[in-house]
Protein backbone atom coordinates (compact mmCIF):
# COMPACT_ATOMS: atom_id res chain seq x y z
CA UNK A 1 0.00 0.00 0.00
CA UNK A 2 1.26 3.46 -0.93
CA UNK A 3 0.46 4.89 2.49
CA UNK A 4 2.75 2.39 4.23
CA UNK A 5 5.69 2.74 1.84
CA UNK A 6 5.48 6.52 1.68
CA UNK A 7 5.22 6.97 5.45
CA UNK A 8 8.29 4.77 5.85
CA UNK A 9 10.15 6.75 3.16
CA UNK A 10 9.46 10.05 4.90
CA UNK A 11 10.68 8.59 8.20
CA UNK A 12 13.94 7.68 6.46
CA UNK A 13 14.56 11.12 4.94
CA UNK A 14 13.74 12.82 8.25
CA UNK A 15 16.26 10.58 10.03
CA UNK A 16 18.99 11.27 7.46
CA UNK A 17 18.26 15.00 7.28
CA UNK A 18 18.80 15.18 11.03
CA UNK A 19 22.41 14.16 10.38
CA UNK A 20 23.12 15.62 6.95
CA UNK A 21 20.87 18.70 6.83
CA UNK A 22 19.02 17.60 3.70
CA UNK A 23 17.92 14.20 2.42
CA UNK A 24 15.76 12.82 -0.37
CA UNK A 25 14.53 9.49 -1.61
CA UNK A 26 12.54 8.09 -4.50
CA UNK A 27 9.95 5.32 -4.08
CA UNK A 28 8.97 2.75 -6.70
CA UNK A 29 6.76 -0.36 -6.81
CA UNK A 30 4.25 1.68 -4.83
CA UNK A 31 0.52 2.29 -5.15
CA UNK A 32 -1.90 5.19 -4.65
CA UNK A 33 -0.82 7.00 -1.47
CA UNK A 34 -3.72 9.37 -0.76
CA UNK A 35 -3.37 13.00 0.37
CA UNK A 36 0.25 14.13 0.06
CA UNK A 37 0.03 16.83 2.74
CA UNK A 38 0.03 14.11 5.41
CA UNK A 39 3.54 13.03 4.38
CA UNK A 40 4.93 16.55 4.14
CA UNK A 41 3.45 17.41 7.55
CA UNK A 42 5.42 14.58 9.18
CA UNK A 43 8.38 16.97 9.05
CA UNK A 44 6.76 19.74 11.08
CA UNK A 45 7.39 18.32 14.60
CA UNK A 46 11.06 17.97 13.62
CA UNK A 47 11.45 21.64 12.64
CA UNK A 48 12.03 20.60 9.05
CA UNK A 49 10.60 21.50 5.67
CA UNK A 50 9.34 18.62 3.55
CA UNK A 51 8.47 18.27 -0.11
CA UNK A 52 6.55 15.30 -1.45
CA UNK A 53 5.32 14.47 -4.93
CA UNK A 54 3.84 11.50 -6.75
CA UNK A 55 3.29 10.34 -10.28
CA UNK A 56 -0.34 9.83 -11.31
CA UNK A 57 -2.16 8.43 -14.31
CA UNK A 58 -1.80 10.60 -17.44
CA UNK A 59 -4.91 12.78 -17.50
CA UNK A 60 -3.57 16.02 -19.03
CA UNK A 61 -2.15 16.84 -22.44
CA UNK A 62 0.93 18.90 -23.26
CA UNK A 63 -0.32 22.46 -23.71
CA UNK A 64 -1.94 22.66 -27.13
CA UNK A 65 -2.18 18.86 -27.45
CA UNK A 66 -5.13 16.47 -27.17
CA UNK A 67 -3.65 13.24 -25.78
CA UNK A 68 -3.41 11.96 -22.23
CA UNK A 69 0.35 12.03 -21.75
CA UNK A 70 0.93 13.93 -18.48
CA UNK A 71 -0.31 13.29 -14.95
CA UNK A 72 -1.60 16.16 -12.85
CA UNK A 73 1.10 14.98 -10.41
CA UNK A 74 0.59 16.93 -7.16
CA UNK A 75 3.19 18.59 -4.98
CA UNK A 76 2.95 18.95 -1.20
CA UNK A 77 5.15 21.25 0.89
CA UNK A 78 5.03 21.84 4.65
CA UNK A 79 6.89 24.69 6.40
CA UNK A 80 6.79 25.08 10.20
CA UNK A 81 5.86 28.24 12.08
CA UNK A 82 5.95 29.13 15.77
CA UNK A 83 2.68 30.73 16.89
CA UNK A 84 0.72 30.49 13.66
CA UNK A 85 -0.49 27.37 11.88
CA UNK A 86 2.20 25.94 9.57
CA UNK A 87 2.23 26.73 5.87
CA UNK A 88 1.00 23.60 4.11
CA UNK A 89 0.38 23.33 0.37
CA UNK A 90 -0.98 20.22 -1.33
CA UNK A 91 -2.16 20.64 -4.88
CA UNK A 92 -2.11 19.00 -8.27
CA UNK A 93 -1.24 20.92 -11.42
CA UNK A 94 -4.69 20.58 -12.94
CA UNK A 95 -7.33 23.27 -12.59
CA UNK A 96 -9.63 20.79 -10.81
CA UNK A 97 -9.25 17.35 -9.28
CA UNK A 98 -10.56 14.39 -11.28
CA UNK A 99 -12.73 13.52 -8.30
CA UNK A 100 -14.45 16.91 -8.56
CA UNK A 101 -15.32 16.19 -12.19
CA UNK A 102 -16.93 12.91 -11.07
CA UNK A 103 -18.73 14.71 -8.24
CA UNK A 104 -20.21 17.27 -10.65
CA UNK A 105 -21.18 14.38 -12.94
CA UNK A 106 -23.00 12.64 -10.09
CA UNK A 107 -24.82 15.87 -9.27
CA UNK A 108 -25.74 16.54 -12.91
CA UNK A 109 -24.03 19.93 -12.83
CA UNK A 110 -22.13 21.63 -15.64
CA UNK A 111 -18.45 22.31 -15.01
CA UNK A 112 -17.03 25.79 -14.47
CA UNK A 113 -15.12 27.12 -17.47
CA UNK A 114 -11.43 26.26 -17.53
CA UNK A 115 -11.63 22.93 -15.71
CA UNK A 116 -11.49 20.44 -18.58
CA UNK A 117 -11.26 19.67 -22.28
CA UNK A 118 -13.04 17.05 -24.35
CA UNK A 119 -11.09 14.27 -26.10
CA UNK A 120 -10.30 16.59 -29.00
CA UNK A 121 -8.82 19.28 -26.78
CA UNK A 122 -11.79 21.66 -26.91
CA UNK A 123 -13.00 23.36 -23.71
CA UNK A 124 -15.69 21.23 -22.06
CA UNK A 125 -18.44 22.14 -19.63
CA UNK A 126 -20.23 18.79 -19.97
CA UNK A 127 -18.99 16.33 -17.35
CA UNK A 128 -19.37 13.25 -19.57
CA UNK A 129 -17.18 14.86 -22.25
CA UNK A 130 -14.66 15.87 -19.58
CA UNK A 131 -14.48 12.36 -18.12
CA UNK A 132 -13.64 11.03 -21.58
CA UNK A 133 -11.31 13.92 -22.24
CA UNK A 134 -8.61 15.85 -20.40
CA UNK A 135 -8.12 17.88 -17.27
CA UNK A 136 -7.01 21.45 -17.93
CA UNK A 137 -3.68 22.43 -16.35
CA UNK A 138 -3.42 25.43 -14.04
CA UNK A 139 -1.65 28.34 -15.67
CA UNK A 140 -1.95 26.79 -19.15
CA UNK A 141 1.52 25.73 -20.38
CA UNK A 142 3.11 26.33 -16.95
CA UNK A 143 0.85 23.83 -15.18
CA UNK A 144 1.40 21.21 -17.88
CA UNK A 145 5.18 21.67 -17.60
CA UNK A 146 5.19 21.49 -13.79
CA UNK A 147 3.00 18.39 -13.86
CA UNK A 148 5.46 16.74 -16.23
CA UNK A 149 8.43 17.73 -14.03
CA UNK A 150 6.84 16.30 -10.87
CA UNK A 151 6.26 13.04 -12.75
CA UNK A 152 9.90 12.93 -13.82
CA UNK A 153 11.05 13.45 -10.22
CA UNK A 154 8.84 10.65 -8.93
CA UNK A 155 9.09 8.12 -11.76
CA UNK A 156 12.47 8.53 -13.41
CA UNK A 157 14.56 8.94 -10.27
CA UNK A 158 12.97 5.78 -8.84
CA UNK A 159 13.14 3.82 -12.10
CA UNK A 160 9.36 3.47 -12.02
CA UNK A 161 6.73 3.69 -14.75
CA UNK A 162 6.20 7.10 -16.35
CA UNK A 163 3.29 8.55 -18.30
CA UNK A 164 1.52 6.02 -20.49
CA UNK A 165 3.68 3.23 -19.00
CA UNK A 166 1.49 3.56 -15.90
CA UNK A 167 -1.80 3.14 -17.79
CA UNK A 168 -3.34 -0.32 -17.51
CA UNK A 169 -5.66 0.50 -20.40
CA UNK A 170 -8.82 0.38 -18.29
CA UNK A 171 -8.68 3.82 -16.71
CA UNK A 172 -6.61 2.58 -13.77
CA UNK A 173 -2.91 2.56 -13.00
CA UNK A 174 -1.00 -0.70 -13.21
CA UNK A 175 -0.77 -2.23 -9.75
CA UNK A 176 2.52 -1.58 -7.92
CA UNK A 177 3.72 0.83 -10.62
CA UNK A 178 3.17 4.15 -8.80
CA UNK A 179 6.20 6.19 -7.81
CA UNK A 180 6.84 8.98 -5.32
CA UNK A 181 9.60 11.38 -4.28
CA UNK A 182 10.28 12.80 -0.81
CA UNK A 183 12.70 15.43 0.48
CA UNK A 184 13.38 16.80 3.97
CA UNK A 185 15.34 19.95 4.83
CA UNK A 186 16.62 20.59 8.34
CA UNK A 187 16.13 24.31 8.78
CA UNK A 188 18.84 24.92 11.36
CA UNK A 189 21.40 23.43 8.97
CA UNK A 190 20.82 26.64 6.98
CA UNK A 191 19.73 29.30 9.46
CA UNK A 192 18.62 29.81 13.05
CA UNK A 193 15.43 27.81 13.53
CA UNK A 194 13.76 30.28 15.89
CA UNK A 195 14.43 33.24 13.62
CA UNK A 196 13.19 31.28 10.60
CA UNK A 197 9.92 30.23 12.25
CA UNK A 198 9.34 33.75 13.58
CA UNK A 199 9.71 35.10 10.05
CA UNK A 200 7.25 32.47 8.80
CA UNK A 201 4.83 33.75 11.46
CA UNK A 202 5.30 37.27 10.08
CA UNK A 203 4.66 36.09 6.52
CA UNK A 204 1.45 34.33 7.62
CA UNK A 205 0.24 37.41 9.50
CA UNK A 206 0.77 39.50 6.39
CA UNK A 207 -1.64 37.16 4.59
CA UNK A 208 -4.14 37.44 7.45
CA UNK A 209 -3.91 41.23 7.27
CA UNK A 210 -4.76 41.30 3.57
CA UNK A 211 -8.12 42.98 2.92
CA UNK A 212 -9.68 39.75 1.59
CA UNK A 213 -8.41 37.68 4.55
CA UNK A 214 -9.89 34.29 3.56
CA UNK A 215 -8.30 32.37 6.44
CA UNK A 216 -6.89 28.84 6.26
CA UNK A 217 -9.77 27.23 4.38
CA UNK A 218 -8.33 23.70 4.33
CA UNK A 219 -7.62 23.70 8.08
CA UNK A 220 -11.06 25.15 8.83
CA UNK A 221 -12.79 22.63 6.56
CA UNK A 222 -10.84 19.76 8.17
CA UNK A 223 -11.96 20.93 11.61
CA UNK A 224 -15.58 21.18 10.42
CA UNK A 225 -15.45 17.65 8.94
CA UNK A 226 -13.99 16.25 12.17
CA UNK A 227 -16.74 17.96 14.16
CA UNK A 228 -19.76 17.49 11.86
CA UNK A 229 -18.81 14.56 9.61
CA UNK A 230 -18.03 14.45 5.89
CA UNK A 231 -21.03 15.11 3.63
CA UNK A 232 -21.52 12.35 1.03
CA UNK A 233 -23.98 12.23 -1.85
CA UNK A 234 -26.28 9.34 -2.70
CA UNK A 235 -24.06 7.91 -5.44
CA UNK A 236 -21.05 7.72 -3.11
CA UNK A 237 -23.13 6.18 -0.33
CA UNK A 238 -24.52 3.57 -2.75
CA UNK A 239 -20.98 2.69 -3.89
CA UNK A 240 -19.84 2.28 -0.28
CA UNK A 241 -22.86 0.10 0.50
CA UNK A 242 -22.15 -2.07 -2.57
CA UNK A 243 -18.50 -2.50 -1.56
CA UNK A 244 -19.49 -3.36 2.01
CA UNK A 245 -21.95 -5.93 0.67
CA UNK A 246 -19.25 -7.54 -1.51
CA UNK A 247 -16.98 -7.79 1.53
CA UNK A 248 -19.73 -9.35 3.61
CA UNK A 249 -19.97 -6.42 6.01
CA UNK A 250 -23.23 -5.83 7.85
CA UNK A 251 -24.36 -2.63 6.13
CA UNK A 252 -27.32 -2.36 8.47
CA UNK A 253 -24.92 -1.63 11.33
CA UNK A 254 -23.79 1.57 9.61
CA UNK A 255 -26.63 4.03 9.17
CA UNK A 256 -24.37 6.39 7.25
CA UNK A 257 -23.93 3.74 4.53
CA UNK A 258 -27.63 3.74 3.72
CA UNK A 259 -28.16 5.57 0.39
CA UNK A 260 -30.73 8.36 0.46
Amino acid sequence: MGQIGCSYAVEQVLDRAETHGIAACAIRSSNHCGALALYAMQALPHDMIALFTTHSMPIMAPWGGAERLIGNNPLAIAIPATQERPIVHDGAFSAAAYGKIRYYHQKGWDLPAGWAFDKDGRPALDTAAALEGLLAPIGDSKGAALGMIMGLFAALLSGGAYGTELDAGDGHARASEDSQFAMAIKIDAFTDINEFKARVDTAIRQIHACRLAPGELEFLQSEAYARDGIPLNGVTLADLAMTADKLGADVGAFNWLQPA
